[in-house]
């Protein structure tokens, strides 16, 4: 091989080496992460929100499970806030979608859902996976629809 193809092969192996040493361990679920550096950082959840952009609320729906799908400017902001490698937090946030996909309920993950194909065989007239949301559940309200007007 030619000098110039074995240092390119050097350099790639290198920033392959540098990619996997980035990858986290032992990452949690979204919440579990967040609530773990906020408890670290001793910030409260109206400081977290004021310094991230974001409400107290979501910062709330997000530390209980709730709120499971943040954006990634979101991720980004929160990263920043509580010193948290983005990285980290990219995978909690995948490590929660999974968790959802497998039916594992994470703190107040799934609360409210029930998987379509219930919902279908129950008696909901509406096509199988119509309306569904990314981990395949649909959003049933608790109250009765009224009926159309005849």
């Amino acid at each position: 091989m030619s000098e110039r193809v074995e240092r390119a092969l050097r350099e790639l192996a290198s920033a392959v080496r540098e990619e996997v040493a980035a990858i986290p361990d032992g990452v949690g679920t979204l919440a579990e992460e967040i609530a773990r550096a906020r408890k670290q950082s001793r910030l409260s959840l109206q400081e977290v929100g004021e310094r991230s952009g974001f409400t107290k609320s979501h910062i709330w729906e997000l530390e209980q499970g709730r709120s499971r799908n943040p954006t990634v400017g979101m991720i980004a902001g929160l990263s920043t806030t509580l010193g948290v490698p983005f990285h980290r937090l990219a995978e909690a946030a995948l490590n929660t979608l999974q968790a959802a996909r497998e039916g594992n309920k994470a703190p107040g993950l799934l609360r409210g859902l029930r998987p379509d194909r219930q919902a279908y065989q129950a008696g909901d007239k509406r096509e199988e996976g119509a309306g569904s949301n990314p981990v395949g559940a649909t959003y049933h309200s608790p109250r009765r629809r009224k009926a159309p007007p005849a």
